[in-house]
């Protein structure tokens, strides 16, 4: 899927879409964003973007944590709509751009966090290379999303979850059942086909790690942009 038909597949999903994560989570949605947010550094004073912020949900915790510029970027108009209306405060700024291509100078975020976000790129890998380049040297970023569990039983429940039951309730609650059905397929296609970890190594990511929640049907993984070696 390119980037004009994701604009529009989030478009279309943009005012039932916190509901729904809501409901199709169990309100474990609010629970994986705020350990999210417990991960990041204390520094009240980071630099903050969110790529692939939507409606904002990462970012309205992070502007009650940082004092420093927060930017969050979002390929879906609509669901910066809803961002730019729930959330007032001087320091955030929402930008309509692709995560793939962002207009941000290098070396110019302390932190950088993308909620669900990244598998929905046509190109991840691109995704990763830009939130490397615009996070400073020493810079954290985090990307939350789903995994497929290791446990074979509740990998055959989450499965039959996502194909079976989310689009249906999905499309009830959205009237839009295609949408939640790719959105099951991506999860299922990126936690089995991509390895996360090698993948922001191989970036340049450094110091990574991947921390596993709710039976590891989710996790968040880690990296740092390394700091200039000191010259001998």
């Amino acid at each position: 899927m390119n980037r004009p038909e994701m604009s529009v597949l989030f478009d279309g999903l943009a005012k039932s879409y916190d509901k729904a994560n809501i409901f199709f989570s169990f309100g474990f949605d609010y629970y994986w964003r705020k350990r999210l947010i417990d991960y990041l550094p204390t520094s009240t004073d980071s630099n903050h973007i969110d790529v692939a912020c939507g409606t904002g949900a990462i970012i309205k915790r992070t502007a009650k944590k940082f004092t420093g510029n927060i930017v969050g970027v979002d390929i879906s108009k609509d669901m910066l709509k809803i961002a730019n209306a729930r959330i007032s405060a001087p320091n955030v700024k929402m930008e309509h751009g692709d995560g793939q291509a962002l207009t941000f100078k290098d070396d110019s975020f302390d932190v950088l966090t993308n909620g669900f976000g990244l598998r929905n790129f046509p190109d991840f890998r691109k995704g990763l290379k830009e939130s490397h380049r615009v996070l400073k040297k020493g810079g954290q970023a985090f990307f939350l999303d789903f995994q497929m569990p290791k446990n074979i039983i509740l990998k055959k429940l989450f499965r039959f979850y996502l194909h079976k039951i989310m689009p249906v309730l999905g499309g009830m609650i959205s009237k839009d059942k295609a949408g939640w059905i790719y959105l099951g397929a991506s999860i299922e296609y990126f936690s089995e086909n991509i390895d996360l970890e090698s993948e922001m190594k191989r970036i340049g990511f450094v110091e990574v790690k991947n921390i596993p929640m709710t039976f590891g049907v989710v996790s968040v993984f880690i990296g740092k942009k390394d700091e200039p070696q000191a010259l001998a």
